[in-house]
This record gives structure tokens, C-alpha cells and sequence, in this order.
């Protein structure tokens, strides 16, 4: 695989690991996906020496390893307020 490729597939994963934390944080039964999180994570380390790059994709993997790090921020706040609320009740269930 292409430098060009693995950058591609890493920003795909990145955007199905954002709808499936979107859908995690909506839903209080669901799991967090945690295995695609870990996939984005070892593209990302994997890429982080930046030596087989040209400058416009060093440019790239920084821009999506930069999203990933707001995100990240992002879910673990997110995480952290779901545990202290308690917010695994069923909608429209009396408290």
C-alpha cells in the first residue's frame, strides 16, 4: 500500500471512529469502539516518524493526527461527564 492509501484509509477510519462515538454517546447501551480507536491509534504511530514522506503528506498525516487528538480530547471528556452523571437510564424511563 501507498503512502497516498494508507493515508486515505487512515482518514476513513477516523471518520466512521467520530460517527461511532457520536452514535456511542447518543445510545447508553452501546460500547464504545474502542477496536476501531485502537486501529486509528497504531495508523497514526505507525506514521508519526514522518521519514517516507513527502512534505504535502507530512502536511496531511499532521492535519488528521491534529483532528484525532481533538477528538480523543473531545470522547474522554465526554466519557468522563457520562460516568459521573449516570447517564445510563433509558430515555423516558421514571427516574
Amino acid at each position: 500500500m501507498t503512502v497516498e492509501e494508507e493515508l486515505a484509509l487512515l482518514e476513513k477510519h477516523l471518520r466512521r471512529l467520530k460517527i461511532e462515538y457520536d452514535v456511542y454517546f447518543h445510545n447508553p447501551l452501546k460500547k464504545a469502539p474502542l477496536d476501531l480507536d485502537w486501529k486509528v491509534v497504531s495508523l497514526i504511530r505507525r506514521f508519526s516518524d514522518g521519514t517516507h514522506m513527502s512534505l504535502a503528506q507530512r502536511f496531511r498525516y499532521n492535519e488528521i493526527a491534529q483532528r484525532y487528538a481533538i477528538y480523543s480530547e473531545l470522547w474522554r471528556k465526554r466519557s468522563r461527564l457520562r460516568e459521573q452523571s449516570g447517564t445510563f437510564r433509558i430515555r423516558g424511563a421514571r427516574p
